[in-house]
């Protein structure tokens, strides 16, 4: 099991050269993980004394009341208001980048994809039961990794979602297409140099799914006021209240396409893309 170290200890870890920040909602990470992770509890409204885990409310600027609405990007935003790690990244409590090699299923039907133009659903994830967990805790990715990958690279992102339908008809059949247009729009009138790039990604079958990444510092810092800048905008456009159940996650939907779209628009950024770990039931036997 993961052993917590006190707040402090966190907090002092924020100066190191990567942080890669853990997001949590309810429980934190039955796992045990490298030093270089810190778990976050998003939309924590507890008592802070002595609570042994970061929050996106611990210090400083945050979105933890709004955790409903932002998803785990609460946490991100806190990390970007408060860490000052050279290198930053995010992940979920049970979904973690991984160097165990992508599946050949995976890789068979990516180059179907990608060669055939045929289009198959496929999600750059192995599904891992609770009875397996200890045999892929060694192939987190870890310090070693990172540091190597940054030699060539700006940024670390999960390999695509890939999507028989395009990305706007996706988007259509899992949650109100009026939401989308709404941000189109938004992109249009505020950030018209991202309008191509908009049209492309929704046109096309790719995905860069769940919120997770790691950047450099320069890259983070590029990218984090464009994408809470966006956000910020659609939601002061819109009444959140209407969102309820499943669909409450709006923003933190919406942002799996921005982010999508932003690296479309800056292609000059070497991104190397890893597969990830998806932890089925999080206990390990």
């Amino acid at each position: 099991m993961f052993s917590p170290s006190i707040l402090t200890d966190h907090l002092e870890s924020l100066a190191k050269s990567i942080d890669l920040f853990v997001l949590f909602h309810l429980d934190p990470p039955a796992f045990p993980v490298p030093a270089i992770y810190s778990p976050i509890h998003c939309g924590y409204m507890g008592d802070l004394n002595d609570y042994p885990y970061l929050t996106d409310r611990t210090d400083g600027e945050f979105l933890s009341t709004k955790a409903d609405y932002y998803s785990e990007l609460s946490g991100i935003y806190w990390a970007w208001k408060n860490s000052k790690s050279n290198i930053l990244g995010s992940c979920h409590y049970r979904r973690v980048f991984t160097t165990y090699p992508f599946s050949l299923i995976y890789r068979l039907k990516r180059l179907l994809n990608s060669r055939l133009n045929v289009k198959l659903n496929l999600a750059p994830r192995r599904n891992i039961p609770s009875k397996k967990i200890g045999k892929f805790l060694p192939y987190l990715l870890n310090e070693q990794t990172i540091l190597e990958t940054f030699k060539n690279h700006d940024a670390i992102l999960p390999a695509p979602l890939i999507l028989k339908v395009t990305v706007r008809e996706h988007y259509r059949q899992h949650h109100q297409i009026a939401d989308l247009d709404l941000l189109e729009k938004i992109i249009q009138e505020k950030y018209a140099e991202y309008s191509d790039a908009f049209s492309e990604i929704m046109d096309s079958h790719e995905l860069y799914p769940y919120n997770m990444f790691v950047l450099n510092r320069e890259v983070f810092d590029q990218f984090m006021p464009w994408w809470f800048g966006v956000l910020g905008d659609f939601e002061n456009r819109i009444d959140l209240a209407q969102f309820s159940g499943y669909q409450k996650r709006i923003l933190g939907y919406l942002s799996e396409r921005l982010l999508t779209v932003w690296f479309k628009k800056n292609n000059q950024i070497r991104i190397k893309e890893f597969p990830l770990l998806f932890f089925k039931k999080l206990k390990i036997d």
